[in-house]
This record gives structure tokens, C-alpha cells and sequence, in this order.
């Protein structure tokens, strides 16, 4: 059951970052390059990014205080553990996501306000 979970939020993990790197410029695009990209981009465009960033940032939000939940239940003798160190590892991995998410968000809703 506990290499099931690991292996499940490695794959969401994944799953989402090919999600986000598919859209928004890729994964080696700078914060810059994206930027002109959203210029070039339509007002409708930008809106319909930075909709979906929005529910994909909500969703990694949910999935981060699930994870951080998890963590409480663990009792304390067994922080060092596996399962607790897979956890925080996935934990970490989150919220790394979620940060580049809000920084690609920013651009986009920034292009946004531009385009108005």
C-alpha cells in the first residue's frame, strides 16, 4: 500500500508537469520567453490560461494540505521513516509545482491586464 501511494503521487506529479510544460512555452522557456509569447497571444487565450492555471494551482493546493494531513497522522517515532519521507518528498515536489505554476499565472494574467 505505501510504495501504491508513492507510485500514484509520482504519477500525478508527472501527469501535471506534462500538463504544464505542454502549455505555456515548455519547460526550458524562461519566465521572459513566456512573456512574449502571452503578448502575442489574444485576450481570449490569455483568459482561458490563466482559468486553467487557476484550477490547476486549486488542485495541487488540495492535493498539498491531503499530503501535509498525512504527514500529521504519522506519529512521531516513525517521522524518519519511509512512508514519512516518501510523503514529505511528494510534499516538496507539490509545492515546487505549485510555485512555478503561480509564476507562469502571473505572466499570464499580466499579458491579460496588458491586453485589456
Amino acid at each position: 500500500m505505501k510504495r501504491l501511494n508513492w507510485i500514484f503521487g509520482l504519477v500525478v506529479v508527472a501527469l501535471l508537469a506534462g500538463c504544464v510544460t505542454g502549455s505555456g512555452g515548455g519547460s526550458s522557456a524562461g519566465l521572459d520567453q513566456l512573456a512574449a509569447e502571452a503578448a502575442a497571444m489574444g485576450k481570449a487565450d490569455l483568459q482561458a490560461l490563466v482559468a486553467k492555471y487557476k484550477g490547476l494551482i486549486a488542485e495541487k493546493m488540495d492535493v498539498a494540505t491531503a499530503l501535509k494531513a498525512q504527514l500529521k497522522e504519522i506519529p512521531l517515532a516513525e517521522m524518519m521513516g519511509e512512508k514519512a519521507t516518501a510523503l514529505k518528498q511528494d510534499l516538496s515536489e507539490t509545492t515546487a509545482l505549485v510555485s512555478q505554476l503561480k509564476d507562469k499565472l502571473a505572466v499570464y494574467s499580466n499579458a491579460l491586464k496588458s491586453a485589456k
